[in-house]
């Protein structure tokens, strides 16, 4: 029969055995690894009996807690890693403080509600509006006078829920749970979206503990910071869209001051933009596209404009009209960097010039106007277009007009190019008629006139 060393001896090379398996259980399944400690323990009964009370405990403990953390993880949809640097411990967040050395330790721990970390039977360390990497340095300053010569770890396991309100032209205004990895566009989703009048361009959120800054024309003082939210959308920007933190509150009002946008832009979401109502001529031609209003924030330039408009639609010249408030018009070549920009002011119209993409069909047709330019299209085809020509307008000896002005007969056209005009003529005998018209009107009345004169 073995002595006591030699089965504490076996025992110390079963423990580690255990301690191999757990610390790679990243490959090992939470079963196989329960499987493993209690056939450990039943090789070895009789020398655990033999064991030390004050050994057996300490490491049943620590296999324990091991075992233990393989569950404490959670699905959580992430953006991204967390940052460490940057993510802000909230409370509610669940960690593990890892302790690593030839007996290591780990204990879960959770941010308290008054902001404080605490590690059961050893500390609580204060980590109100830490970093996670500031936490882990805070957790190794306090524990190092009880482990000096041991590494000390803490990892993000689970993340915490907080409050936040949002008021204004929300669909849903009131309060809603995020975690401190969830951003504005997040709760502005939560909250069903914003309302038509709403403004994403001067979004406030207000803290705690911010201090009063100038956010108003008048130099009032208010609590909070303005976020210009659309750049989020339009450009991608995560300064717009940035994170939210427990006690915030989160203000949407309503647009105020807008830039009217028309032509040969690509149209924006309706979220950034909303049309302009325009009276419609009941007619079978194609409209031009709505004219949009776009909202205005101090400091916005043309390039800003044209991005929340959609930016260049196809067609467009690069040209473009702005036309001021006070009626001041400036033609603008878009291409050009200055241009772009140029600061706008609240109130004006901008109207980006297309290319010459119509034909124009004018003349004895139904619905005269200009109509998009397709390929391949004969000049029959645009008449038709047009509504066909009416009872006087006349099926041959169309005259067609090249862009640079020069005039040719209908029979001559090989190619219709973009910017040319196609004019139906009237029958000459309706135009014979139409003279003659008036003529014998006034023959009529001249004869009436000299009857009632002779019979006087």
């Amino acid at each position: 029969m073995a002595g006591p060393r030699s089965v504490e001896s076996r025992l110390d090379l079963g423990y580690a055995q255990l301690m191999m398996a757990l610390s790679n259980r990243s490959r090992v399944t939470a079963t196989g690894l329960t499987l493993a400690l209690i056939l450990c323990f039943v090789f070895h009964t009789s020398g655990l009996a033999q064991t030390s009370e004050l050994v057996r405990a300490e490491r049943l403990r620590a296999a324990t807690q091991l075992l233990d953390t393989s569950s404490d993880t959670e699905d959580v949809s992430l953006e991204a890693p967390v940052d460490p640097d940057t993510y802000r411990l909230v409370p509610g967040d669940r960690l593990l403080v890892g302790i690593w050395g030839d007996r290591p330790e780990s204990y879960r721990t959770v941010v308290t509600p008054d902001g404080h970390l605490v590690v059961p039977d050893l500390l609580a360390v204060d980590v109100r509006n830490l970093t996670l990497s500031a936490a882990r340095d805070a957790a190794r300053t306090a524990l190092a006078p009880l482990y000096p010569r041991k590494p000390v770890e803490l990892h993000l396991l689970g993340l915490g829920n907080f409050r936040v309100a949002v008021t204004g032209a929300v669909s849903k205004p009131g309060l809603y749970d995020l975690n401190g990895t969830q951003r504005l566009s997040d709760l502005l989703r939560e909250a069903e979206g914003v309302r038509k009048e709403a403004s994403l361009r001067r979004i406030r959120i207000r803290s705690n503990d911010e201090a009063l800054v100038d956010l108003e024309p008048s130099g009032a003082m208010t609590h909070g910071r303005e976020v210009d939210h659309a750049s989020w959308y339009v450009n991608g920007d995560l300064d717009a869209n940035p994170h939210l933190r427990p006690g915030d509150t989160v203000e949407v009002p309503t647009r105020e001051s807008f830039v009217e946008v028309g032509g040969a832009v690509g149209g924006a979401p309706g979220i950034l933009a909303e049309e302009k109502d325009t009276p419609r001529l009941e007619t079978n031609r194609p409209e031009e596209p709505d004219r949009i209003r776009v909202e205005w924030v101090r400091g916005d330039q043309i390039g800003d404009v044209l991005a929340m408009a959609g930016g260049l639609g196809n067609g467009a010249s690069g040209t473009a009209i702005l036309i001021s408030a006070d009626g001041t018009q400036t033609e603008l070549d878009l291409f050009d960097p200055s241009d772009l920009a140029r600061e706008v002011n609240a109130f004006s119209k901008l109207q980006v010039e297309e290319e010459d993409r119509w034909i124009y069909v004018v003349g004895a047709v139904r619905t005269p106007g200009r109509y998009p330019y397709v390929p391949g299209l004969s000049p029959r085809e645009y008449v038709l277009l047009a509504g066909g020509e009416t009872e006087n307008g006349r099926s041959n000896g169309w005259q067609f007009e090249d862009p640079d002005g020069k005039s040719r007969n209908i029979d001559r056209v090989v190619l219709v190019e973009p910017g040319s005009t196609l004019r139906v003529p009237e029958r000459r005998s309706y135009w014979i008629s139409r003279v003659l018209a008036p003529l014998s009107s006034a023959a009529a009345i001249t004869i009436s006139v000299v009857a009632l004169l002779d019979r006087r």
